[in-house]
């Protein structure tokens, strides 16, 4: 089943590419913070007007549209956290929205132990999955340094490391649950990644994930404009510019996750879309008023609307906006009406299998790693090292062909990791 936008795969698409050169990344994003400070500023009429025009709509929407009972339990995990995604996106509706439902979702589900999180991130949006659920997760991992080392502050994952996706560190047959959010589309082959998964998952075991539709790009704002008015041509190609810059690709329908080659393997215990048409097009606005998409706030322009005046003003209508449409969400929403997808699989029994204990284990021939004279963590089968930093251990197959690896390390070993990282 092909897939919307295109992910070149082997190392030229790891996130190291994108993640280079980290002192130049730091202090640029640091003077953009302050340039873009700036032009919000002169925007922030702009963004009152279409904060107010926007309440109005799905205030009265709210009001008319009857509740649907199906996704009430989403919907209720959803409104009690909303604004804690609001701390890092205080004028956004993007994030704040899609966060918000995608934690009512994975709440549905228990994390059985020894549990696994591919992509931490900051470790923000788990750290109130585990408050909701009262537990811990056993390992999570990322492909990012800069990530692992922020999310230490929730003290949530007993154990972590820097590790890919597409080659897991841990024997087959190790985990109960794996978790995955935000990640999924942004993989070059979502079936080797299951593969990878299914490996690693105990019998029974659960996979819980969450996956972007092309109705992410489709029904934003510009992409709705320009086929309206009939430039279809140039949507397109702004489609699969945006796509490329972004490293993503997006699955047409849910009917990806319930093919025969998926469940010949695993049992779908849950296919849910989230974020509705209507939505996706409201949060789209505000991300480009905001001259971002997705990425937290940054940190001026967040005590900027701590004042009182542009809290009233901007802030609280914003989160008003949020609210309703996590009210509205999946109440009128039809097969292909959305630009999220929650999925939950189970791993089906396959004859014997012997569940291992989790253990870090050589990337490239999965066998389990001992520590060696320089506290650093080698292969006994195939004899390859691989590095410790403070406590992190960076199981990558290739970490030593990455372009400025220890300079990166290095920075962001003496860089305090920043508030909000997705």
């Amino acid at each position: 089943m092909e897939t919307v936008g295109h992910l070149d795969s082997g190392e030229k698409n790891r996130y190291w590419a994108i993640k280079s050169y980290p002192r130049l990344r730091y202090y640029a994003f640091n003077l953009l913070s302050v340039i873009g400070l700036i032009f919000f500023c002169f925007l922030l009429p702009v963004l009152y007007v279409a904060a107010q025009v926007t309440l109005l709509y799905t205030s009265r929407r709210v009001k008319r549209t009857p509740n649907d009972p199906a996704s009430q339990d989403v919907r209720t995990v959803a409104l009690a956290f909303y604004e804690r995604f609001l701390e890092a996106y205080p004028t956004a509706v993007y994030s704040p929205l899609a966060k918000s439902l995608e934690l009512g979702y994975f709440t549905r589900h228990p994390i059985t132990g020894p549990s696994l999180e591919i992509a931490v991130g900051d470790g923000f949006f788990s750290s109130m999955l585990c408050s909701q659920r009262s537990t811990r997760i056993d390992y999570g991992m990322d492909l990012i340094y800069e990530t692992l080392a922020a999310s230490k502050k929730y003290e949530i994952y007993r154990n972590l490391c820097v590790s890919d996706a597409e080659e897991i560190p841990f024997p087959d047959n190790s985990f109960s649950t794996i978790i995955m959010n935000n990640l999924m589309h942004h993989l070059p082959d979502r079936d080797r990644i299951l593969d990878e998964i299914w490996r690693v998952l105990k019998p029974g075991g659960v996979f819980l994930f969450t996956d972007n539709l092309i109705g992410w790009d489709a029904f934003s704002f510009e992409q709705r404009l320009l086929r309206a008015v009939g430039l279809r041509a140039i949507a397109k190609r702004l489609s699969l510019l945006k796509l490329r810059l972004m490293a993503q690709s997006l699955i047409a329908s849910e009917e990806f996750w319930k093919r025969d080659a998926i469940t010949r393997r695993w049992g779908v215990a849950e296919v849910s879309q989230f974020v509705s048409r209507q939505a996706m097009t409201i949060a789209s606005i505000f991300e480009f008023l905001n001259l971002k998409f997705g990425q937290p706030t940054r940190k001026p322009l967040r005590q900027l609307l701590r004042l009182g005046m542009l809290r009233r003003l901007i802030a609280e209508p914003i989160a008003r906006i949020v609210k309703d449409l996590i009210l509205l969400d999946g109440r009128s929403g039809t097969a292909d009406d959305a630009a999220f997808l929650f999925v939950a699989l189970e791993k089906r029994l396959t004859g014997e299998c012997t569940a291992m204990a989790p253990e870090f284990a050589c990337p490239r021939c999965k066998r389990v790693l001992a520590r060696d004279e320089s506290n650093g963590l080698r292969c006994a089968t195939c004899d390859r090292r691989y590095p410790v930093v403070d406590g992190v251990p960076v199981l990558l197959s290739y970490w030593e062909k990455v372009p400025g690896f220890a300079d990166y390390l290095m920075f962001h070993r003496r860089t305090a990791p920043r508030e909000y990282i997705t």
